[in-house]
C-alpha cells in the first residue's frame, strides 16, 4: 500500500470513529428529549439488523445501517439507565432511620449542611432493608460530622430538586448522572462510628486533605484557594466574584480539573523521570498509574477521567509503535464514557471538554492554515484559542448564556500562567512531604503568579468589550452556526466545497435570514410566567409581539454570614431562559427586598427603558435600604421613572393595557398597603397584579373594578389578606401563590380554602415550580414547570 493510500485509510478510519461515537451520542440526546419505550428501540433494532444482513453486499449501505444500529443502541442504553429507580422512593416523606456514611466535607447551605452520604441500610415500620445508594444529608448547622463518620439519621427522604423555571438547568438529573437521587433532612443524628470508609477510600481523603492543608499553610487565603480549585477542582473557597471573573473571561475550565491539567502533570512528571532513563513502556506505565490516583484523589470529575482515557490511548499507542490521532482518540473516549454513563450528557463539565476537544481536533488545522504566515510562537496559541473559542461558543452560550469575548486572548495568556501556576503547586506538594521550609519557597512563585492571573482576569473582565449575555435561542439558530462552521472547515479540506464555495454560501446566507425572520415573527398570544423565586414575587409578561414586562424580581436570601443571591441566580437565569433581550417597562410593587433587590442585578445586565414605582411609600426606615441603589442604578442607566398609583394607566402593548387601582394620595406606615396594584386587560382576559396589599388595602378598592381570571394572590398567601369580601369582588378562576421556604406561614391554610371556596384553581410556586399563562385574549392555558 502506497504511502497516499495509507494517510488516505487513516483518514478514512478517523472519521469512522468520529461517525460512530456521534451516532451513539445523537441516540443518547434522543431518547433523553422523546423518551422512547424499550419495546420501540427493540423492535427497531431487530428491523435495523434486517437490514444489516439484506445489504451485507452493499458498503455504503451497509456503513448507514451500521450507523443507525449504533444510534438505536445509544437510545436504548440511555432508556436502560434512565429508568432506574431509586430503592429510597418507597421510603418518600415518611420518617426512617438510615444508616449513613459520610463520603466526604460538606457544604454549608445558611442554617444546614449538605453532606455527600452513602446510605447502608433503613430502618421502616419494623424492617430493616439492606442496600448501598448514594443520597445529599441535610443536618442542622450547630452539629458538625466528618469524612468516615457512620450515623444513624431519623428522617424524611424525598427527591433532588430539579427545574424551578422553564429552561433551568435540571440538577435532577444532573445528580442523577452521578448516581444521586435523593436527599435526607435529618431531624436527628447519631454518631455511630468514626473513620469507617474503608482503607483506600480513607487514603485517597487523607492525600487530597494533605494537599489542601499543605497549600492553605503556605499561602494566603485567597490565593490558597484558586490554587486549590486549579489542583482539586474543589472551588467551594473561592470568592463568588472571582468565580464570575473566571467565567466572564472564559477561564472557568482552569479552575476545573481537566486535560489541561492532567497534561501538565504528564508534562512534569516526564521531566523527573529523565534522569532516571526508564524504559519507555515502563514510563508510560508509572505516569499513567500516577495520574489514574491522582484523578482518583480528586473524585474522578469526567473531564479528568476524558483525559485519563485519551492519555491511555497515547502511552499505548507509542508503546505498541502506533501514531495518536487526536479525533480517533476523542472519539474513543466519548464513546467508552458514553457506553457506561449515557446520563454524563446532563452533565455540563463533560458536555464542555468534549465539545472543546472536537472544537482543536476538526477546527483547529482550518484556523491554523490561516494564520500560517505568522510565527509558530504566535500561531499555535492564538489558532487552539481561536478554534476552542468558535467551537465552544454555542455551548457556552446553551448553558451559561454568556459569550466571552476577551477569553480568545486571555487564554493566549493565562494558559501559561496557569501552567506555571499548576506545576510549581504540583512541586510544591511533593516538596512539603520533605521539607516543609523548601515547599514555602515553591509555593512563593504560586503566590506571585496567582495574583497576576488574578489581576489580568479581573481587569479583563471589567472590559466593555470582555462578553455579552446571550438570552436562550431556538435550536435552529444552533444548527445555523455549526452548519457555518461546517461549511469553514470544508473549504478548507474539501475540492467539492471550494468549487462550489458561493452556491453554498448564498444558500446559508438565505437559510440565517430565514432562521432570523421566524425567529422575529409575533406569536400572537400573551404570556405570563410567575417565576418561582422562593420567597418573593416576579412575574414576566411576554407580548404578542415580544415585548417583555417585568413585575417586581425577587430578593435575596440571607442567614447570618450565608448569602443567596437570588436576582443573580434565579431571576435573571429565568429572564434569559426566556429569550428576551431587553425589558420595556419593569413594575416595582412596592420597596421590599423580596420584591425589588433582585432587580439590582437583572439591570447590571438587561437594557430597561421604564420603570413604574408606587406614588407613595412608607418612608425611611419601613422600606428596603436598597431602594436608593435602584433609583441610582435607573439615574445612571438613562431609566425613565414613573410614580403611578389610582387612576393610573399604561399601555404595555397593542390591545394590552395596565390599569392601577392602587395606592391612592395618602402613604402608609405599613408598606405592604402601599403597594401598586394593577389590572391587567388583553381583549376579555384580566390579570390582577396585588403586590402585598393586606385587608385594608383590599377594603379601599371598589367592587365592579376586579373581577379577574388570574390573580396574583397577595403577600404570598397571608392570612391578612385575600378576604372573602375581596375574593367575593375578583371571583378569580385562577389564583397564584409566589411562595418559599418562610417562617411566616405562608401560605395561610385559612387563604387557600377561602380561595378554594370561590371555586378557584391554586397554584403554589413552592410546589408547582413556575406557572405559565398563555392566552389569546379569548382562550387561556396554564402549564408548570413540576406536575400539580
Amino acid at each position: 500500500m502506497t504511502e497516499v493510500s495509507q494517510g488516505f485509510e487513516t483518514s478514512r478510519r478517523r472519521y469512522e470513529m468520529a461517525g460512530f461515537a456521534f451516532s451513539f451520542f445523537s441516540g443518547i440526546l434522543t431518547a433523553s428529549i422523546i423518551l422512547p419505550g424499550i419495546p420501540i428501540i427493540l423492535g427497531s433494532f431487530l428491523l435495523s439488523g434486517a437490514a444489516v444482513i439484506i445489504n451485507r453486499k452493499s458498503k455504503s449501505d451497509l456503513k448507514s445501517v451500521i450507523m443507525l444500529l449504533i444510534f438505536l443502541a445509544g437510545m436504548l442504553d440511555y432508556s436502560i439507565i434512565s429508568g432506574v429507580e431509586s430503592k429510597l422512593n418507597v421510603f418518600d416523606e415518611n420518617t426512617a432511620v438510615y444508616e449513613c456514611l459520610i463520603t466526604d466535607n460538606p457544604a454549608e447551605r445558611g442554617n444546614y449542611y449538605q453532606y455527600p452520604a452513602k446510605i447502608l441500610s433503613v430502618q421502616y415500620e419494623g424492617k430493616r432493608y439492606n442496600f448501598s445508594e448514594k443520597i445529599f444529608l441535610r443536618i442542622d448547622a450547630e452539629t458538625v460530622f466528618k469524612f468516615g463518620d457512620k450515623l444513624s439519621i431519623h428522617g424524611q427522604c424525598s427527591d433532588i430538586s430539579g427545574i424551578r423555571n422553564p429552561g433551568d438547568f435540571d440538577y435532577k438529573l444532573y445528580y442523577k448522572s452521578k448516581g444521586i437521587n435523593k436527599q435526607v433532612a435529618a431531624e436527628k443524628a447519631v454518631l455511630l462510628k468514626e473513620n469507617d470508609a474503608g482503607i483506600f477510600k480513607t487514603m485517597l481523603y487523607l492525600s487530597r486533605d494533605k494537599v489542601r492543608n499543605a497549600i492553605n499553610q503556605a499561602l494566603p487565603e485567597e490565593e490558597a484557594a484558586i490554587l486549590i480549585g486549579i489542583i482539586t477542582g474543589d472551588k467551594t473557597e473561592i470568592d463568588e466574584d472571582m468565580r464570575e471573573a473566571y467565567m466572564k473571561t472564559g477561564l472557568s475550565h482552569i479552575l476545573s480539573v481537566s486535560g489541561l491539567h492532567v497534561g501538565f502533570l504528564m508534562l512534569l512528571l516526564t521531566y523527573l523521570m529523565m534522569p532516571f532513563r526508564p524504559d519507555r513502556r515502563l514510563q508510560g506505565f508509572l505516569i499513567l498509574l500516577i495520574i489514574v490516583y491522582y484523578v482518583l484523589l480528586i473524585g474522578a470529575p469526567l473531564p479528568s477521567v476524558r483525559a485519563l482515557i485519551m492519555l491511555a490511548v497515547l502511552i499505548v499507542g507509542k508503546g505498541t509503535g502506533r501514531e495518536y490521532d487526536l479525533l480517533a482518540s476523542v472519539s474513543f473516549a466519548f464513546m467508552v464514557m458514553l457506553v457506561f454513563k449515557p446520563l454524563a450528557i446532563h452533565d455540563t463539565g463533560f458536555m464542555i471538554s468534549f465539545a472543546a476537544m472536537y472544537s482543536i481536533a476538526l477546527i483547529y488545522p482550518s484556523v491554523s492554515g490561516i494564520l500560517r504566515n505568522i510565527p509558530s510562537v504566535i500561531k499555535n496559541p492564538a489558532a487552539l484559542s481561536m478554534s476552542v473559542w468558535l467551537g465552544l461558543a454555542p455551548v457556552l452560550a446553551y448553558y451559561f448564556n454568556y459569550i466571552s469575548i476577551i477569553s480568545i486572548i486571555i487564554n493566549i495568556i493565562a494558559i501559561p500562567l496557569s501552567f506555571i501556576i499548576t506545576v510549581a503547586g504540583f512541586i510544591g506538594v511533593f516538596t512539603g512531604i520533605v521539607s516543609k521550609t523548601l515547599s514555602l519557597y515553591v509555593f512563593s512563585v504560586d503566590y506571585y503568579f496567582i495574583n497576576l492571573l488574578s489581576c489580568i482576569i479581573q481587569k479583563a473582565a471589567e472590559l466593555p468589550i470582555a462578553g455579552f449575555y446571550v438570552p436562550k435561542l431556538p435550536v435552529h439558530f444552533y444548527a445555523l452556526y455549526y452548519g457555518g462552521i461546517s461549511l469553514f472547515i470544508g473549504f478548507f479540506k474539501s475540492a467539492f466545497i471550494r468549487i462550489y464555495i458561493h452556491r453554498l454560501a448564498l444558500i446559508y446566507l438565505l437559510a440565517v435570514v430565514i432562521g432570523i425572520s421566524a425567529y422575529n415573527l409575533p406569536s400572537g398570544d400573551l404570556k405570563m410566567i410567575f417565576f418561582d423565586i422562593g420567597q418573593g414575587d416576579s412575574c414576566c409578561i411576554i407580548t404578542p409581539h415580544k415585548k417583555a414586562v417585568l413585575i417586581d424580581g425577587g430578593g435575596s436570601s440571607r442567614n447570618g454570614d450565608y448569602y443567596y443571591d437570588v436576582g443573580g441566580k434565579l431571576t435573571l437565569p429565568a429572564l434569559l431562559h426566556q429569550g428576551i433581550w431587553s425589558i420595556d417597562t419593569v413594575i416595582v410593587s412596592h420597596l421590599h427586598d423580596d420584591h425589588m433587590e433582585g432587580l439590582l442585578r437583572v439591570m447590571e445586565v438587561y437594557r430597561v427603558k421604564n420603570i413604574v414605582l408606587p406614588k407613595v411609600s412608607a418612608g425611611e426606615g419601613n422600606i428596603s435600604k436598597n431602594s436608593g441603589e435602584l433609583l441610582n442604578m435607573c439615574g445612571r442607566r438613562g431609566v425613565k421613572i414613573y410614580r403611578l398609583g389610582k387612576g393610573d394607566n399604561i399601555i404595555l402593548g397593542q390591545g394590552i393595557r395596565m390599569d392601577f387601582l392602587q395606592p391612592g394620595e395618602n402613604s402608609n406606615t405599613n408598606e405592604n398597603e402601599n403597594s401598586l396594584i394593577g389590572l391587567l386587560s388583553y381583549k376579555e382576559f384580566n390579570a390582577l397584579f396585588t403586590g402585598d396589599m393586606g385587608k385594608e388595602a383590599e377594603d379601599l378598592i371598589q367592587p365592579g373594578t376586579l373581577m379577574s381570571f388570574v390573580m396574583k394572590v397577595p403577600h404570598h398567601g397571608s392570612g391578612r389578606s385575600s378576604s372573602k369580601e375581596f375574593l367575593d369582588k375578583v371571583k378569580p378562576r385562577v389564583s397564584i401563590i409566589s411562595v418559599g421556604n418562610n417562617n411566616f406561614g405562608h401560605p395561610s391554610g385559612d387563604t387557600i380554602k377561602r380561595l378554594v371556596d370561590t371555586g378557584s384553581l391554586v397554584y403554589r410556586t413552592d410546589e408547582s415550580g413556575a406557572v405559565t399563562i398563555t392566552t389569546d385574549g379569548e382562550n387561556v392555558r396554564v402549564k408548570t414547570v413540576k406536575e400539580k
